[in-house]
């Protein structure tokens, strides 16, 4: 019982076989019935959950049995941190996205106060390795469920404490990457570098090429695009020299979405195409099924809808094929969007629904902000004012924890619905609450606020401020040299169209 009050949140029989250490008692007796025992004195609870069966003691039961520890506390909360470091192995990590990964991310979201606890007791004992494998296992379940300043603040946490050269370099771009996503661009950057030396150092090619692709990435959404493009192509370079077809196709689909925000669609596709030749070469199926779904949005776009169906309904066969459940949720909700696109109500509603359903069944926070979002949107589109105003609050609550660009992006869509419903004041403010989350962050979304401002500042009868951010967003299309066909291209002609009507 005292080396169970290591424990914090409940723990599975699994858990305690690798914790507790019954060799000090006569006969070596077995785990499980010493459990059942303390069941049986109602020392322990049973709590069912799907697919396993967790303990749990009252919390006053746990800090007295944690008082009769003593001396025994470090060996016991080492061998409880050790155990819970196991999740945080990149093997374990894959697995999350195939089949069973469901029930995987569920049973390690329920183990977050362990980690967190593991990675307390590890820095104590002066285990940074395996402080590091339960921050890294903790940051994929921040990584679904946010906050991701929680998950960034735990990761830096061990990086006080270096470990290895090899996990230094698996914190560090872990850090950078969430650093990024929550639009922190000067720390991302910073951590990607710190990533970038390490492989460099130790000689591990694969590691630096996907590291380079993440900063071409970075630079991309900056607006840096012959930085991007450099980075891209050094890791290009990399990935052929080494034979990594995965990481190859990876980075083609990157390149693949720049020159799509910049409306250069057939060197998007032929990039797409490109990568999606990499993948079936070594039997990637994941990696085919997000090429696949990319295409599917270049066809969506060209108004190419058969193609655009096939291609998603490849996508999402593959999806199921390999048990990835998130693809499968962000799958048909684009399958959504094209039905949206086709004026299929009906039919976008249902599988939005369906999205939805997925994201919440995996806990996927930013998947479901996104779809609450295009539901949102849809609604509005329809004339359902009050019912998206409701939907697009929910999906910048969960963006503005998960991915702020794309909290960004709806409150642009509700600051148009305010505006609609006659709340000018209230409709700026939401748009003031928009501008940090991507200027300096995201120039083609922060070209899109603008045009939302612009349409906004019009219904509100103020045609200079109107003509102002109008010509901002225009600019920006400029800068980034983006054509008519691009997302920000196409959502400056219908602002210009509007404001001229």
């Amino acid at each position: 019982l005292s080396q169970l009050s290591v424990f914090h949140g409940g723990c599975t029989l699994e858990a305690v076989e690798a914790v507790v250490d019954l060799g000090a008692f006569d006969e070596d007796p077995w785990v499980l019935d010493v459990v059942e025992a303390l069941v049986d004195h109602s020392l322990l609870r049973v709590e069912p959950h799907p697919g396993h069966i967790r303990y749990r003691m009252l919390e006053s039961i746990r800090q007295y049995a944690a008082e009769k520890l003593a001396e025994a506390t470090a060996q016991t909360a080492l061998r409880h941190a050790q155990h819970f470091a196991s999740f945080g192995d990149e093997a374990y990590a894959h697995s999350l996205d195939t089949h069973g990964g469901v029930e995987r991310r569920l049973a390690l979201a329920l183990e977050l106060e362990n980690i967190l606890v593991g990675v307390d007791a590890s820095l104590a004992a002066g285990e940074p390795e395996v402080a590091a494998g339960c921050a890294l296992a903790g940051a994929e379940v921040f990584d679904m469920r946010g906050p991701f300043s929680d998950g960034i603040t735990l990761l830096e946490r061990v990086l006080v404490q270096p470990p290895g050269r090899g996990t230094q370099g698996r914190l560090a771009h872990k850090t950078g990457r969430l650093l990024h996503v929550v639009g922190r661009h000067a720390e991302a950057l910073e951590h990607y570098q710190q990533a970038l030396s390490i492989p460099r150092e130790v000689r591990n090619r694969r590691a630096e090429g996907i590291t380079l692709n993440n900063l071409g990435l970075l630079h991309g959404q900056q607006g840096r695009t012959p930085e991007a493009l450099e980075h891209y192509q050094q890791a290009l370079s990399i990935h052929r020299e080494v034979g990594d077809r995965q990481g190859e196709g990876s980075t083609l689909k990157n390149l693949a979405r720049l020159h799509h925000e910049q409306g250069r669609i057939s060197e998007s596709l032929a990039h797409n195409e490109e990568a999606l030749s990499s993948h079936r070469e070594v039997g990637n199926r994941g990696g085919e099924g997000d090429s696949l779904g990319d295409l599917a949005i270049l066809h969506r776009e060209q108004g190419r809808t058969p193609e655009a169906l096939e291609h998603y309904q490849q996508a999402l066969a593959i999806a199921r094929e390999v048990g990835n459940r998130r693809s499968e949720g962000g799958t048909l909700g684009n399958l959504a969007n094209l039905h949206r696109k086709q004026g299929r109500i009906p039919e976008a509603l249902e599988h939005y629904q369906q999205a939805l359903a997925i994201a919440r069944e995996v806990g996927d926070r930013r998947v479901e902000g996104i779809t609450l979002g295009n539901l949102g949107d849809l609604l509005a589109s329809e004339g359902d004012l009050p019912s998206a105003g409701t939907q697009l609050r929910a999906a910048i609550v969960a963006c503005d924890e998960t991915w702020p660009m794309a909290a960004c992006v709806f409150r642009g869509s509700l600051a148009l619905i305010r505006a609609q419903q006659g709340a000018f004041d209230e409709a700026r403010a939401i748009l003031a609450l928009g501008d940090p989350q991507v200027r300096g962050v995201h120039k083609v979304e922060l070209g899109r606020l603008l045009c939302h401002k612009a349409r906004v500042e019009h219904l509100a009868g103020d045609p200079g401020a109107a003509a102002a951010a109008l010509a901002e967003a225009e600019a920006v299309a400029a800068e980034l040299d983006v054509g008519p066909d691009s997302d920000l291209g196409t959502a400056i002609a219908k602002t210009r169209a509007a404001i001229s009507a």
